[in-house]
């Protein structure tokens, strides 16, 4: 029998007995347990009574609400590293998988709550990371932005954290490189929810580390998303975008954003500006934008020559701007005015 106190519980005289709880109260046991996963005393308390493996065992039930309060449980408790360590022993990681594919589970809360705990689980389970990208399950998330006219927004952010967090092991990066799946993150951002493009922005740069990943981005006109992207005035997604910029930027990118600066529809100093502008609405200035004018694509030096020579400069503007106003300027802010010069340095 197992017999769940807390301190709060106790104060109140009340104990939650679930193999003893009458069926019709097992779904209201269930959810108390689910909210005390909520916080780390609440965790600790349940992985001592090893309800996290009653978690497990309720995701096969057939009881929605119980499949529900399940999932999130497990997506609570994994954040405790043991508990999450002695989940992932049973066949919950699988569970998982089968409720994600499941086209007839509702989606709140039930494929919600096993799509936030998956995410959760390949974060710092391998095990889960590979069962993630197995051809079947691994589609089944795909669909869930490729058909986001039928999935909620929260579930299009949650599919699109799960390929962050999958970025952790090479197996599972390497299952996202291909133009497929980089035309599946470029197409997020002609929609207009903007934590969701900020979110893709994130998982594209994380791909960046892999030189296949740059060229599919160019191959798939990576950089006129960006381009028109930039036309948004929101700084979170300027600055994600600038910040992507930088990471995926090579020789032919470079070019297609030359091209793309010379084109009157968009703006001859629109990089410029934007990247500029960051850091001068961090520390409440104005920083001159290089104009796409006067700048070209420098064909003498390498790039790498050019991106520690200008982030220096960029550098020395963020502390000699933090001694003047008292401020720290954020990183992310001195990273998009670095690209200002990063990706067209001046001729000569």
């Amino acid at each position: 029998m197992l017999t769940i106190c807390t301190s709060r519980a106790a104060s109140c005289g009340c104990w939650l007995t679930w193999d003893v709880a009458l069926p019709a109260m097992r779904p209201h046991c269930l959810a108390v347990l689910a909210k005390m996963s909520n916080t780390p005393n609440g965790r600790d308390a349940l992985y001592q009574t090893s309800t996290d493996l009653v978690f497990c065992q309720q995701l096969q039930s057939s009881n929605t609400d119980l499949l529900a309060d399940a999932a999130l449980g497990v997506a609570n408790m994994t954040k405790l590293l043991p508990s999450a360590v002695r989940m992932s022993d049973t066949n919950v990681i699988e569970t998982l998988c089968a409720i994600l594919s499941d086209d007839s589970a509702a989606w709140f809360y039930v494929r919600i709550n096993a799509l936030r705990a998956l995410g959760e689980l390949c974060r710092i389970i391998p095990k889960a990371a590979f069962s993630l990208v197995e051809p079947k399950t691994f589609a089944a998330l795909r669909n869930i932005n490729k058909k986001f006219k039928d999935t909620p927004i929260e579930a299009q952010r949650l599919a699109v954290q799960c390929y962050i967090n999958l970025q952790s092991y090479h197996e599972s990066t390497n299952a996202m490189l291909n133009e497929d799946f980089m035309q599946e993150l470029l197409n997020i951002f002609q929609r207009i929810d903007i934590n969701l493009k900020i979110m893709a922005c994130t998982a594209l740069s994380g791909l960046m580390s892999v030189d296949l990943a740059k060229e599919l981005f160019t191959t798939r006109k990576g950089e006129e998303v960006v381009s028109n992207n930039l036309h948004i005035e929101h700084v979170g997604l300027r600055t994600a975008l600038c910040t992507l910029i930088m990471v995926s930027v090579t020789q032919d990118g470079a070019e297609a954003y030359l091209e793309l600066g010379d084109n009157p529809s968009y703006g001859q100093q629109q990089i410029g500006k934007v990247c500029s502008g960051s850091l001068g609405a961090s520390v409440g200035g104005h920083i001159p934008a290089p104009s796409f004018g006067e700048t070209g694509l420098h064909r003498t030096f390498g790039y790498q020559r050019y991106y520690q020579r200008r982030f220096l400069r960029a550098e020395t503007t963020r502390r000699q701007a933090a001694h003047t106003s008292g401020d720290n300027v954020p990183t992310a802010a001195v990273h998009a005015t670095c690209v200002g010069y990063f990706v067209l340095p001046p001729r000569g």
